[in-house]
């Protein structure tokens, strides 16, 4: 016979982040579905550890991926050697302002 075993409550608490977490990295959108990613390369190019990779690729126009010229066909980052610095967070933010 088994019984339920109760979990400590200290277990179910949610961990508080640390306050520069950002979380998970993902491409955002638009609210009309398009990426907000133009594949500059600026984020890559900027990052200190070298964690991201962008293969940028030109946008058809009858099927646009971005509002851009071109898209990001491949993004990557590699969490392993991302030290959450942020700048290309900034460095997108700012772009996408223009």
């Amino acid at each position: 016979m088994h019984s339920n075993v109760q979990l400590p409550s200290v277990i179910l608490k949610k961990r508080k982040l640390p306050e520069r977490s950002r979380g998970r990295h993902y491409l955002t959108k638009w609210d009309d579905g398009l990426e907000r990613c133009v594949g500059c390369e600026l984020c890559a190019i900027v990052c200190p550890s070298q964690a991201i990779y962008v293969k940028p690729a030109q946008n058809d126009p009858d099927h646009p991926h971005s509002h851009g010229e071109r898209y990001a066909s491949d993004f990557q980052i590699n969490m392993l050697r991302c030290i959450f610095a942020a700048i290309a967070k900034k460095l997108a933010q700012q772009e996408q302002s223009f």
